[in-house]
């Protein structure tokens, strides 16, 4: 996920990078096809996505010292883990009832801690 100054900053980056692949096709056909490039931007195979949250938070909270839009987060899913955190599972909640009601609450929370498994499968960068 990035910002719109971050993809732009790689899309521009990108173009100046990008060439015309030549695909020589097989001698019966005799002929050599140019394949442009894709439409989607990638970086290493990863697909780079747009999220406009990003741009809402900076309109939100105003000058901060990285804007949201100039960031970008690569996160390997297979390395990140939702786990519960010890004590903090199934908790039964039941808070007081109401004086004037014969209404009762009942409720159970959960705690939960993001872990990772290799930290260096995952980048957070900022550009200038």
């Amino acid at each position: 996920l990035v910002g719109s100054a971050m993809y732009d900053a790689i899309q521009a980056d990108a173009l100046k990078v990008m060439g015309r692949q030549i695909n020589l096709g097989q001698a019966s056909t005799g002929g050599v096809t140019l394949d442009p490039s894709t439409k989607a931007l990638a970086f290493k195979g990863v697909p780079v996505v747009w999220d406009p949250t990003f741009d809402a938070l900076d309109e939100e909270l105003g000058a901060i010292t990285y804007p949201w839009k100039k960031r970008g987060y690569f996160l390997n899913s297979k390395a990140l883990r939702l786990r519960p955190v010890k004590g903090r599972w199934m908790i039964r909640r039941t808070p007081p009832r109401v004086y004037d009601r014969y209404t009762y609450y009942f409720g159970l929370t959960a705690d939960y801690g993001l872990t990772c498994r290799k930290r260096n499968s995952n980048a957070v960068f900022s550009i200038a």
